[in-house]
């Protein structure tokens, strides 16, 4: 699906950068204007768009959240619009509360890392798979999953999954958020994972994104699998998304 939008007010004399990014955050400038948090290929950018709050304009509905967009902009630091192409709304994501909001989490996580030095390209070529499962898959939360037990990776506190992360032992190990994975007798700290629900995450961790997802973890594994990932952010990232807080009232957990 493609739509054209255009910006007839050029500014400067700076080169025009072209680049493919998701919004994840807007912020109104002014009466009529917004500035856009886009990821890219690159990490983040920021860009102007001038009249998108004006009853009637294309940017009214082409400035969303989640919106994949080819920009063209001019500008350095705050880039400003000269021209965009709507790439895809991700129609099935948004007409879903609870999937919509689940989407708006990685969005938030996309944003509030988006600075950090990993390979952006691509993890935004990834993200943009996994936006796909999203608005095509019924049962998406997997994905979610996926997501984000990937981006520790990339962050640099991915959990130890195949020894102690404290001392590097193999034997009589439990998986425990505050040993940072798994842990021996001698470094344990914090409640431990169920054996179900650890090895659930490390199958998504290791898992690769061209091979279908067949199985499911049960109930009473995804709500741990779930309750296992908030804490390791909220624990060694120090994140909470604020849609993941919409999201416990929608899901019950």
């Amino acid at each position: 699906m493609t739509s054209r939008i255009s910006d007839t007010n050029p500014i400067g004399v700076d080169a025009v950068q072209a680049f493919d990014g998701l919004i994840l955050k807007q912020i109104p400038f002014k009466e009529s204007s917004k500035i856009l948090h886009v990821y890219t290929a690159e990490g983040m950018k920021s860009v102007l768009v001038h009249g998108a709050k004006k009853f009637g304009s294309p940017y009214l509905s082409s400035s969303e959240n989640l919106n994949l967009v080819k920009f063209q902009a001019t500008g350095r630091d705050l880039l400003t619009l000269t021209d965009a192409d709507l790439i895809e709304v991700y129609p099935r994501i948004k007409a879903d509360l609870e999937r919509f909001t689940y989407a708006q989490h990685l969005a938030e996580l996309l944003h509030g890392f988006g600075e950090a030095e990993y390979d952006h390209a691509k993890f935004f070529a990834f993200t943009l798979k996994i936006l796909a499962k999203f608005e095509t898959e019924a049962d998406y939360q997997v994905y979610a999953f996926i997501f984000e037990l990937k981006f520790l990776f990339l962050l640099g506190v991915a959990p130890a999954f195949t020894a102690c992360a404290a001392c590097g032992k193999k034997d009589e190990l439990t998986f425990r958020v505050r040993s940072g994975g798994l842990s021996c007798p001698d470094h344990l700290e914090g409640p431990a994972v169920t054996d179900a629900a650890f090895r659930w995450m490390r199958r998504l961790y290791q898992i690769d994104l061209k091979d279908p997802v067949v199985e499911r973890p049960d109930e009473a594994a995804t709500v741990e699998i779930r309750r296992v990932i908030d804490d390791w952010y909220a624990y060694h990232l120090n994140f909470r998304s604020k849609s993941r807080s919409v999201l416990s009232g929608l899901l019950g957990y």
